[in-house]
């Protein structure tokens, strides 16, 4: 084995071991705030089930998969990846305004 894959091979062993849960995950579900949980399906560094996780401990969450992406759906598909934060930030606009009884007109305060 080259130092290359020798070098590649350690530093993706040390990746993985970061994907077992870490103190900070036993405070997952105290987060109280509006979050979308974007992941790919074809995730091969953090299983898809990390994901599935995150949306069963975040009260309140969305979780949109995408069936082809992997660990970067962001950069794989810009316009689907948009897309879902646009969708989940104009519903969450649209339940904040009217939890708040806000109209277009309404003075900021």
């Amino acid at each position: 084995m080259t130092k290359g894959k020798k070098a590649f091979t350690y530093t993706l062993a040390e990746r993985f071991s970061q994907t077992q849960p870490a103190s900070l995950a036993k405070q997952v579900p105290d987060l109280k705030l509006p979050t979308l949980i974007l992941w790919g399906d074809c995730d091969r560094l953090i299983p898809p089930d990390i994901g599935d996780r995150f949306h069963k401990e975040i009260a309140g969450s969305k979780l949109v998969r995408f069936n082809e992406l992997g660990h970067v759906p962001q950069e794989e598909d810009p316009t689907r990846t948009v897309t879902a934060l646009k969708e989940f930030l104009v519903h969450r606009v649209i339940a904040v305004s009217t939890n708040m009884n806000l109209t277009p007109d309404a003075p900021i305060k």
